[in-house]
């Protein structure tokens, strides 16, 4: 009896190799058609996105009154970004790939998850308002690292006013401190009421309710599970 349960498993786990072999082979040619796609997608992904994050590095620590070009610079490398991952072509080929998932290797699985989440938030059918939505960050982007914080009428880096924070004892002081740090919201508050409109747009098109949900889903969770994890 121990002999035959012996056999009988051997004879499984020799099946089951042999189905696997099969699976993969079935698999190959899909997989490698796949993958031409991949390294053609990464290595553009990979020029494109060195250039966009140089350009918007640049914008965060060379603000001069009157500069246009740095801006201008970093709203092409954008939009470089957003019409090459949003395009309907891109969309398709992922959607394409995620429908026959159980073909492609694991890692070929998370890189087409990857393309269509970057394609939802720069979807080429709403090419304007992503191009709108662009500008209005790299505006924002603008007014807070170039804004001057100010306390008794003196600029103060923001270094200093954490420092003040850390290790002033004078409550008179804290309070100064804390309400210059502030005073940068008053200067954003308009453009991030529209920038919220603008995001919760973009992402519409590729099933999301709003921007939150779609940067939650990054991480695998829903909003509510997100939330709760949070409280």
């Amino acid at each position: 009896m121990k002999k035959n349960l012996i056999l009988l498993a051997s004879i499984i786990a020799i099946a089951s190799c042999n189905n696997a072999d099969k699976k993969s082979a079935d698999n190959s040619h899909v997989q490698a058609e796949a993958q031409k796609y991949l390294d053609v997608y990464n290595a553009e992904y990979q020029r494109l996105s060195i250039v966009a994050n140089e350009t918007s590095w640049k914008s965060n620590i060379y603000i001069v009154d009157g500069d246009t070009a740095t801006k201008n610079a970093t709203n092409r490398a954008s939009e470089a970004v957003a019409t090459f991952t949003g395009s309907n072509a891109n969309i398709d080929s992922a959607k394409k790939y995620l429908a026959i998932k159980e073909q492609l290797t694991d890692l070929q699985l998370k890189q087409f998850q990857f393309i269509l989440y970057n394609a939802a938030n720069n979807p080429e059918s709403l090419k304007d308002m992503v191009k709108e939505r662009i500008a209005a960050e790299t505006e924002q982007n603008d007014k807070l690292f170039g804004y001057n914080f100010m306390i008794d009428g003196k600029k103060v880096s923001t270094n200093a006013i954490d420092d003040i924070l850390n290790k002033e004892t004078n409550v008179g002081k804290r309070e100064k401190a804390w309400e210059s740090s502030k005073q940068v919201g008053l200067v954003l508050k308009d453009g991030l009421v529209n920038l919220q409109k603008l995001r919760n747009n973009t992402v519409k098109p590729l099933g999301y309710p709003d921007y939150f949900t779609y940067q939650v889903s990054d991480y695998g969770m829903t909003t509510e599970e997100m939330m709760k994890m949070n409280n």
